[in-house]
């Protein structure tokens, strides 16, 4: 159901791929509010289904520490048990990224980087940002379905709280290692990269290891990047 890159048992187990031999460069993108304007592959699935007052349950309780991020995921899954996978293919086919990050994507592949998306949405979603980009190796929570209904079970692999463990299994020989995100769920991201960009609807703002920027300003993640990533020297920065 998934390209052979995507680690669907979780991600204690190494992806193993031709594009991740060795890049200079390894872009680990989010994808809800960070690909794509959408804040929650999840809540578009709860808006499809009439679920959003029980979310909103579910969610107090991961919010207060009542329950862990895995059962906040179980819980919300238990809500689609016995609903058709089909709305969910076809909103996920209708979503359309940012034209910001498809330029982003184009400029960073033409100076060798490699991109990899990290996100703990839902693996539908997350599945067709994969296919209009061409990323071969990604990381998703995995809705599980049967005869084309769904079980109301969810694998997580990226749980929300630690999206950033993946990179543990991703790094290998890479120079260089820039984290993409949009919130502060991408904080565990950053931490393990050596410099991110931050989508956020606050100020321009610079700092030694990254930047932060309105929606997705295309001209100055470019030009903070060419002026720290020696692109052509093994993408070593300064």
């Amino acid at each position: 159901m998934c390209s052979a890159s995507h680690v669907q048992r979780g991600v204690d187990m190494p992806t193993k791929h031709s594009e991740l031999n060795q890049p200079h460069v390894l872009v680990v993108a989010d994808v809800d509010g960070t690909v794509v304007p959408l804040e929650s592959s999840w809540w578009m699935v709860h808006s499809l289904f009439g679920t959003q007052r029980q979310a909103a349950v579910n969610f107090r309780h991961f919010s207060k520490g009542e329950w862990t991020y895995e059962e906040w995921a179980q819980g919300d899954a238990a809500l689609w048990a016995g609903h058709p996978v089909e709305p969910l293919l076809l909103a996920a086919r209708s979503i359309e990224p940012r034209p910001e990050f498809g330029r982003f994507a184009q400029y960073v592949r033409a100076k060798g980087a490699v991109i990899v998306f990290v996100s703990s949405g839902i693996d539908l979603f997350i599945r067709e940002m994969a296919k209009r980009f061409r990323v071969e190796t990604w990381f998703a929570n995995h809705l599980t379905a049967r005869h084309g209904l769904l079980t109301g079970r969810v694998e997580v692999n990226v749980p929300l709280d630690d999206k950033g463990r993946v990179l543990d299994h991703l790094r290998g020989g890479a120079s260089t290692v820039i984290g993409v995100g949009d919130s502060v769920w991408d904080r565990s991201i950053f931490d393990r990269s050596d410099l991110y960009v931050r989508l956020e609807g606050g100020r321009y703002s610079r700092r030694p290891r990254g930047v932060t920027v309105r929606n997705f300003d295309f001209d100055r993640v470019i030009a903070f990047l060419d002026d720290v990533v020696r692109w052509s020297d093994a993408a070593e920065f300064d």
